[in-house]
């Protein structure tokens, strides 16, 4: 004998597999359908798109029926010590990871999200780089009845996805990228400016002390990605000066640099005086 168990709810009938009972208990999970995650799904992107969008314009009101978590996370990235840059570029679901929950009258529902941003949180006096990075998210959804739509409560990081049944959510990279550069503040920061002597001054910090690490590890590798690739003589003078220093039992100390002035050569060539 078997049966298939089925539950209404403010959302729509959800239903379990088909249970053969050969046994005096048995367990039936109800579950989602396809629709049901669909709309879902469709909820996440919204949200997603809409957090995009508040980011780029730095505006809370463009938060669409926002809970606290969320207004609290959107104002995480307004940070006074960083101006963020960022637009979607890719969301993928992890359709077998669907978890229903009821909680007195209310319904709930857990997935699993991955998502790549091209993003930067830019300091004062750096210039803007932006990246891709990808980050991956258990979101939970809350069903509101009075609007009968999916909301976004609130979300925890995930270390990856663990199904290979997943779906992309439509994305459109491009009006996501034209967002973003239609901004006031992409606009401020791609300004042309001079590099400040603070900025050759934290660079070089930065390369003599990895430099220092690579001679005292007899590793190049460790600071060659600093190096300009079209430098070939500098790089072989570089290499070369570690394995004269590892020859000779040398280790070296860096206790700092101060850049006094800065010279500019060409476009994009510049020479710092120390």
């Amino acid at each position: 004998m078997s049966l298939k168990l089925e539950k209404e709810t403010p959302f729509g009938t959800i239903h379990s597999s088909v249970l053969s009972l050969h046994e005096q208990m048995v367990t039936a999970n109800l579950e989602l359908s396809s629709e049901q995650k669909d709309g879902i799904m469709e909820s996440l992107r919204h949200h997603l798109l809409n957090f995009s969008s508040a980011l780029a314009f730095q505006s809370e009101g463009r938060l669409d029926s926002a809970s606290d978590y969320i207004v609290a996370a959107f104002y995480e990235l307004m940070n006074s010590s960083w101006d963020y840059l960022g637009y979607l570029s890719e969301v993928v679901v992890d359709v077998d990871s669907f978890i229903l929950e009821q909680v007195g009258d209310d319904w709930f529902v857990r997935v699993d999200v991955q998502e790549k941003w091209i993003e930067d949180y830019v300091q004062n006096g750096y210039s803007m780089s932006l990246q891709e990075s990808t980050q991956t998210n258990e979101y939970r959804l809350k069903y509101e009845t009075t609007s009968q739509k999916w909301t976004v409560q609130d979300w925890s990081a995930r270390n990856g996805l663990n199904s290979t049944h997943l779906k992309d959510l439509d994305i459109n990279v491009s009006e996501q990228k034209e967002q973003l550069e239609s901004t006031p503040l992409f606009a401020s920061l791609s300004q042309v400016r001079e590099p400040s002597i603070a900025e050759f001054g934290r660079f070089l910090d930065d390369y003599l002390t990895t430099s220092v690490e690579a001679i005292n590890q007899r590793d190049f590798s460790i600071v060659v990605n600093m190096i300009d690739p079209a430098a070939a003589t500098y790089k072989k003078e570089a290499s070369d000066y570690i394995d004269y220093l590892e020859r000779r039992g040398i280790k070296e100390d860096f206790h700092g640099v101060e850049v006094r002035s800065v010279e500019r050569k060409s476009d994009d060539v510049y020479c710092p005086h120390v």
